[in-house]
This record gives structure tokens, sequence and C-alpha cells, in this order.
């Protein structure tokens, strides 16, 4: 069955696993192809203290704009370098100021910070708990990186009775 045949069919309801600010982009979109969604989060994305040991860095990297949900760094001074477009507006929403474009992705970001970037130069890199390790591996050598983690993503203890109900009724779901 083609999403289409299966969207018209009465019964398409998708249930978005996704944190739930996370999920409202692609429920937008399954729902322009006649999908009926639920939203049912797995995740809950918790914000940590931002607590650098530094005063002053030279840069400051983001991969998400969860990097810029809690309170940041006091100094917003330094140059600011970022993957993703939404990240950039998350930071700029935040008093920051971009340095350049943001980056589409880690391995561009990186080669952007080689060529800006001092050897030796103090780089702030406000991170999730759980992320891949490109930025940090990619930097290390060249700078003297600091990791913060910004955030962290957590399982929910369980679903309201409710949320298991609407599940129930889901011919597919989402997690990613």
């Amino acid at each position: 069955m083609t999403g289409a045949s299966m969207a018209s069919d009465a019964h398409s309801r998708v249930a978005l696993f996704r944190e739930r600010k996370d999920a409202s982009a692609s429920a937008a979109r399954l729902r322009r192809f006649g999908f009926s969604v639920v939203c049912l989060p797995v995740i809950e994305v918790l914000t940590r203290p931002v607590r650098p040991q530094r005063i002053h860095y030279d840069a400051v990297v983001a991969t998400s704009d969860k990097a810029f949900h809690a309170d940041g760094p006091p100094d917003t001074s330094p140059p600011l370098y970022v993957v993703g477009a939404r990240t950039g507006h998350a930071a700029e929403a935040r008093g920051w100021r971009l340095a350049s474009p943001p980056a589409r992705d880690a391995d561009e970001l990186a080669g952007t910070l080689a060529a800006a970037l001092k050897p030796e130069a103090h780089v702030l890199y406000l991170a999730g708990r759980d992320r891949k390790e490109i930025i940090e591996t990619a930097l290390s050598d060249a700078f003297d990186v600091e990791i913060v983690e910004a955030y962290a993503a957590e399982a929910r203890e369980a679903w309201r009775p409710s949320e298991a109900q609407s599940l129930a009724s889901c011919v597919a779901a989402l997690h990613y």
C-alpha cells in the first residue's frame, strides 16, 4: 500500500515518538500527506546548567538549537559557529551573533573553524550529553576544546493512559 492510498484510509494515524518540539515539523509534513498524527514522545530534553571553566573563549560552537534552551555562558561576545539554520536562529534569539553562516554539517563546521581560528585557540563546545564525537575529534588536535553539556535527552518514565490508548489506534510509528 502506498503512502497516498494508506493516508486516504480513515484509520491512517501515525505515532511520532520524537521529542515534542522536534516532532512538529514531521507532524506537519505527515498531515500534508493526509495522515492523522499523534505525538507520543519517548524522551524529554532537559537543560543543564552551563558553567564553563573560562571567562572568555576565542570561539563558541554548537550543533543543535537545544544548546540555547538553557541559560548559556554570560559572555555572548565570542564568535559563534553553528551547524544548521535552526541552531543559528535559536542562538540569535538568545543574543548571540553568528561569525559565519550556519554550516551544513559537522565536517563543514570543523573546516570553517580550522580556517578562522589560530592554533591552540580556546573553543567552547555547547553540546548534548549524547552526541557524535565528530566536532571534538576534528578540533581537539588544533584547539583547546572545552565541552559543556548544555542538555540531555532523558527517557520518559511512562505514557499517560490516554497516550497509550492513542497508540493503539496507530497504523505506524516513527522514531528517529
